[in-house]
């Protein structure tokens, strides 16, 4: 009996890396046999002529030579502009399809006007989070949102290293903002801070001044997030039934709360949570505070089987 050819696999995403989608995509295209060797050179040959081009403008038209590392980094902004349009596309299969179908060029000029998009939604983003930040003495809070996204947007060059930080981005957010770079790491970042502000602010400073105090009295000089602490103080003080006003929680409280967390599963203390957990901050924001339920959830349970909850929950 004639064996029927197998038909290629589809393209994981999870195999795909955020940061260097447009390579991994083409690595993964050829793997799995869905793109030819002779499609592949004729794609790379485009990236070299866009190369050229940036290196061209790179110079001022002076020279199209270059040191090694300068044309390593241009390349690589050249493959990153490209990413960005890539990831646009419906799917990875819809993706690799356009890049057999119509080379790198023209990508390259999408990808290079979502970068200016996205470029005006971080500084949108920047200019409103500043303006309604949540007061604080965190001294990596302030530096970072402030100062440290503004030195983003003067270092950035989109023509010729759209790949590039600049930053270190010092202040961490509750869900990290994972391997993207160059702009669309500001934009995500911008994105989640946003969210996290939102629900600090419906918190008077005071008592998140006082609370943060309590888990770590030099957590102004600390580079950690101000939400986590926030948002598991306000579910403990929901679960044992007192206020989240003023997130504070007595003996009495954490008494209950040991009792109701004994030897609860990671799973069932996650669909409590996620029932006490305060909505109504808008879609992103409350999409956002689900997302934080893992992280959250993982050192409640952790806390509750190490018979530590006072350190989670300071009374």
């Amino acid at each position: 009996m004639t064996t029927l050819p197998e038909k290629p696999r589809g393209i994981d995403p999870a195999m795909l890396s955020e940061g260097d989608y447009f390579l991994s995509l083409l690595d993964q295209g050829l793997r799995l046999g869905l793109v030819t060797n002779r499609n592949t050179e004729r794609i790379l040959s485009g990236c070299m002529d866009l190369l050229r081009e940036v290196t061209e403008r790179y110079t001022r038209g002076g020279s199209s030579s270059v040191r090694v590392e300068t044309a390593q980094g241009l390349l690589e902004g050249v493959c990153f502009t490209i990413g960005v349009a890539l990831k646009a596309m419906d799917s990875p299969a819809a993706a690799l399809d356009a890049l057999v179908a119509d080379g790198p060029e023209g990508l390259y000029r999408a990808g290079r006007r979502r970068i200016d998009r996205k470029l005006l939604v971080a500084r949108t983003l920047h200019r409103q989070l500043v303006r309604d930040l949540f007061p604080t003495p965190n001294v990596y809070c302030n530096a970072t949102l402030t100062d440290g996204i503004a030195g983003f947007f003067k270092l950035y060059q989109p023509d010729f290293a759209p790949q590039e930080l600049h930053i270190t981005a010092d202040y961490p957010t509750c869900v990290p903002v994972g391997k993207v770079r160059g702009v669309e790491f500001i934009e995500r970042y911008l994105a989640h801070l946003t969210c996290e502000n939102r629900f600090l602010r419906t918190f008077s400073p005071a008592a998140v001044h006082a609370l943060l105090l309590r888990r770590n009295p030099d957590y102004a000089e600390t580079p950690s997030n101000l939400l986590e602490p926030v948002l598991t103080q306000a579910l403990g003080c929901a679960l044992a039934g007192r206020s989240t006003d003023r997130l504070e929680l007595d003996a009495d409280a954490l008494t209950g709360l040991e009792r109701m967390l004994h030897g609860i599963t990671r799973n069932e203390l996650r669909d409590i949570l996620y029932l006490a957990l305060p909505k109504g901050f808008g879609a992103e924001t409350d999409a956002y505070l689900i997302r934080c339920l893992d992280p959250v959830s993982f050192r409640i349970h952790q806390a509750a089987a190490l018979g530590t909850l006072t350190r989670t929950f300071p009374v």
